[in-house]
């Protein structure tokens, strides 16, 4: 049996299944996925890979879990009011990244620092 929607979400499937048609095959199953981990790997480099690595030995997956929601749940609340003008200028690279991608390199930059002050010893 398949699940009809209900009349209250017709304005939004009438708005959004033209674009998705139109550039893709059905079953649409070719739609790349899109969210904060893509924000991270902007430019092809997957950053949080790299930061995962980078990562103590003793700390465990929990801890790592742990911190990812962390930095995760931070970039996307800064995201919520950057507007479509907001950049980032990286000091690794040089580079400018903008938007949605620029806040989660920033937001990585800020975590990379952060957890770095709190490694070194008081």
């Amino acid at each position: 049996m398949r699940a009809c929607p209900s009349p209250r979400s017709r304005p939004c499937l009438t708005t959004a299944m033209p674009p998705k048609q139109r550039d893709y095959d059905a079953p649409f199953n070719t739609i790349p996925g899109h969210g904060r981990h893509q924000h991270f790997a902007v430019g092809g480099r997957d950053r949080i890979a790299h930061l995962l690595s980078t990562f103590p030995e003793e700390v465990d997956n929990t801890e790592k879990c742990k911190r990812m929601i962390d930095l995760f749940l931070v970039s996307v609340l800064l995201d919520a009011g950057a507007g479509t003008q907001w950049s980032y200028k990286s000091p690794e690279n040089g580079r400018v990244y903008r938007r949605s991608e620029g806040i989660a390199v920033a937001s990585l930059d800020m975590f990379k620092t952060v957890s770095a002050c709190r490694a070194v010893p008081s």
